[in-house]
């Protein structure tokens, strides 16, 4: 007996990869919808899928919800709130019959957890905004964002944290978090002070 129309539809509809970049999203709270340029799908439509499908190069609107997995681009774990608009986006959807896509994963390949520590002098203090700019050199520098996660530890060192009001301009610092390769910009996990340098003194003695 030959499978009706609809249910074969429904058959050969599969779990879908879209790659792209991330134009707008809703919100950071779940549920939530991404807006996404798709560069890439796979597997291609089938040709007996009736239902709308994801294209290349047109923007889709995927929905996440507390179901949705979020990871970064080596695996770790992730959340909505780490999404920044134009970060580049992987992820594996259900198609929907009605045109809707239900995304399962998002994994977001511009952000990954630094091992590497990033140094450089503080500048750009913002108190209000808790970041700062964190620069190596005149070509190479980052936005520094700090939450009460963030274990600052400025000299002389204790067993208690300090606080970003001990920050200041012009202290060299060592940062450690998750960076945005796009935007340069590190949620810090860690930021150590350098212990100032002492400078020498000459003194003369009236012989």
């Amino acid at each position: 007996m030959a499978m009706p129309a609809q249910a074969q539809a429904k058959f050969v509809r599969r779990q879908v990869s879209i790659q792209g970049e991330l134009k707008s999203m809703s919100g950071t709270t779940l549920p939530a919808q991404l807006v996404i340029t798709v560069n890439k799908v796979t597997p291609k439509k089938n040709k007996k899928w009736t239902g709308a499908y994801p294209e290349v190069k047109k923007e889709v609107t995927v929905l996440v919800d507390a179901n949705t997995k979020f990871v970064r681009k080596y695996w770790g774990k992730s959340s909505l709130e780490e999404l920044t608009v134009g970060d580049k986006l992987d992820v594996r959807v259900k198609t929907n019959e009605d045109g809707t896509v239900t995304a399962t994963l998002v994994k977001d390949d511009t952000l990954h957890w630094t091992w590497k520590i990033h140094n450089g002098r503080i500048s750009n203090l913002d108190a209000t905004a808790q970041t700062f700019t964190l620069t190596q050199n005149e070509k190479k520098s980052w936005t520094v964002k700090v939450d009460a996660k963030t274990k600052i530890l400025v000299p002389p060192y204790s067993s208690t944290s300090s606080t970003f009001a001990d920050l200041k301009v012009d202290q060299i610092a060592h940062v450690r978090g998750v960076i945005n390769t796009k935007t340069k910009v590190i949620n810090a996990s860690m930021i150590r002070v350098n212990v100032p340098e002492v400078q020498a003194t000459t003194s003369t003695t009236n012989l």
